[in-house]
């Protein structure tokens, strides 16, 4: 019988002797990466709310306010997650952490392709629409 030498990983401080995938959490990328999704969230509250007509349709503006209030503390807590592991020096191996990071990303971002195509929908469908209730009618059976 050959016996097979499996090689393991050796410790070197906190970081362990593999390669550190970029994005990452408790990489200077992943921390950035955070800080622009924060940053390109509020930018999109911030927007939304300018707008004249966004607060017509309250079911909408509920819907873009309550999803980005949950994306924005997200990425902000990550975010400093991220640098608090950079400062430290180590990255994060813990699978359950992972997890729970993936979960929460994919929900977030599910549930923000929600928003925005609701967004565009209704922003679609009044951009077509006259002031008759007729011709909205017309229109949202065109557009579906």
């Amino acid at each position: 019988m050959m016996r097979q030498n499996f090689q393991i990983p050796k410790k070197i401080g906190c970081k362990m002797a593999m390669d550190v995938v970029p994005g990452s959490l408790g990489t200077s990328v992943g921390c950035s990466l955070r800080l622009g999704q924060t940053l390109f969230s509020c930018a999109f509250l911030l927007f939304m709310s300018l707008g004249v007509e966004f607060y017509s349709n309250t079911a909408l503006c509920y819907l873009v306010v309550t999803i980005m209030g949950l994306v924005i503390p997200w990425s902000l807590t990550l975010a400093m997650v991220d640098g608090y592991y950079i400062l430290v020096k180590c990255p994060v191996r813990q699978p359950g952490v992972l997890v729970i990071i993936a979960a929460g990303d994919w929900v977030l971002s599910v549930l923000t392709l929600a928003a925005e195509c609701s967004t565009a929908s209704v922003v679609g469908l009044l951009f077509h629409s006259d002031s008759s209730s007729q011709s909205l009618v017309t229109t949202l059976l065109v557009i579906l």
